[in-house]
């Protein structure tokens, strides 16, 4: 079952902008131990390695970033350079076969269908999406990554980070 309603804000922006609700926040975040950014595998193209680098600076900065993501971040920046990739070949096509005609391919049966650029492009955006959110790197995903009040700062990752809790 899905989650119902809104995802919910990050504590930090409920702190900031008030807690009308009066509900508990979520002072129990990971805090990992090991920080240090891991080379990123050989196999990230061009556009894929800007984004790893681009990332893992945010990540560490936000101290939530470990050796153990490394496979999950490499997936993320995959996916992201797929969606940058057909999104780029998406406007090539505009500038050759003319505004909203790039959306579309022509069978040999002379048949109209969406391009496969479109779809590939759609899957790699939600790919992306789906990734980032499992490295915290969405609001919503940041207030989720720790336990609540009241459960003893036990988590469903509590241990598996590391680090002091607050």
């Amino acid at each position: 079952m899905g989650r119902r309603g809104p995802a919910p804000l990050p504590t930090n922006i409920v702190r900031l902008t008030g807690n009308p609700g009066k509900k508990a926040l979520n002072t129990y975040e990971p805090t990992p131990v090991d920080t240090s950014q891991p080379d990123p595998p050989s196999f990230l193209d061009t556009y894929a390695l800007k984004e790893w680098n681009e990332v893992c600076d945010g990540l560490n900065a936000m101290g939530v970033f470990t050796k153990i993501d490394k496979a999950i971040l490499a997936a993320y920046c995959d996916s992201y350079s797929l969606w940058k990739r057909c999104s780029e070949q998406l406007k090539k096509n505009a500038k050759e076969r003319g505004a909203g005609n790039e959306l579309v391919d022509t069978t040999k049966n002379n048949n109209t269908i969406y391009s496969v650029l479109v779809g590939t492009m759609n899957s790699a955006k939600s790919d992306t999406i789906k990734y980032a959110e499992k490295l915290g790197m969405t609001a919503s995903a940041r207030r989720s990554l720790g336990g609540v009040e009241g459960n003893g700062g036990k988590g469903k990752y509590t241990g598996l980070i590391g680090g002091k809790r607050k």
